[in-house]
């Protein structure tokens, strides 16, 4: 089977042709080699012909990218190298952007992105001097707030106001509201950013929850180690594009992004 066709590309097939895009064929011949066997017809979300730039720095070029549905999909890499310009773009916050996603092999247009995204930034979004009783109240509908109003870590806080939370409650509650969200997929930006561990032992169990009820769940952290145990596949983002990474270890080695480990 011709796999352009199988992905709806033929365009860009005759683009190659006639302009040589040497870059745009090197990084989908790469993104065809990180499927596994049948992956071609397994449900998934797919981000395809990324490109980003900021200024004059180019930060994703041509990349391709997909989550599996039912599995944790997390992505590495160090600051700066497009982790956050990934998932902003899979939820349409680049107006100008030409990527082009897919969930279930339906396209969805940006005006439709949030819809079926559950998207956690990176930094935090709430507004501070409102209490957290009523955040619940206005973000969620009325079963999600109290579900969250008569969970034991959120009931204690419900009279203060955001601004007086310590950085690990606020990251918590912020996290708990997106993954609230009844949504297709759940795009997390580094999620255990500035949280105490007793908070990333849960934050993990609802991770496991949304796999479980066959949701699309992304996550992004600069810290192998935090997504290392949780993650069904783990993606290396460097030079402007995506690595899945099969021994996860030695891959991140090889790659420079881990140390390699001396023998005594």
């Amino acid at each position: 089977m011709d796999v352009f066709s199988e992905f709806g590309l033929f365009e860009k097939k005759i683009d190659i042709l006639q302009s040589g895009g040497l870059r745009w064929l090197l990084g989908f011949s790469a993104y065809c080699a990180s499927f596994d066997a049948g992956d071609i017809v397994m449900s998934s979300l797919r981000v395809e012909s990324l490109s980003m730039s900021y200024g004059r720095n180019s930060v994703l070029s041509g990349a391709y990218f997909k989550v599996v549905k039912g599995e944790i999909t997390s992505v590495v890499g160090r600051n700066g190298c497009g982790k956050s310009t990934l998932i902003k773009a899979m939820v349409g916050l680049f107006p100008d952007s030409s990527e082009s996603l897919f969930i279930d092999g339906q396209y969805i247009s940006k005006k439709e992105r949030m819809l079926n995204c559950a998207y956690l930034p990176q930094h935090s979004f709430l507004p501070k001097n409102i209490k957290v009783k009523k955040l619940l109240k206005i973000f969620l509908s009325g079963n999600q707030a109290e579900a969250l109003m008569a969970d034991s870590r959120i009931s204690s806080l419900l009279g203060q106001k955001a601004v007086s939370l310590s950085g690990g409650e606020l990251r918590y509650l912020e996290f708990l509201m997106i993954a609230s969200l009844d949504r297709r997929a759940y795009l997390f930006d580094e999620p255990f950013s500035g949280i105490e561990p007793i908070y990333i032992k849960y934050i993990k169990k609802k991770l496991l929850d949304l796999k479980n009820g066959g949701r699309y769940i992304l996550i992004t952290d600069h810290d192998f180690h935090s997504v290392r145990h949780i993650s069904d596949r783990i993606w290396l983002s460097r030079a402007g594009r995506f690595q899945m990474a099969g021994d996860s270890d030695q891959f991140l080695i090889d790659q420079g992004y881990l140390p390699a480990v001396r023998k005594e």
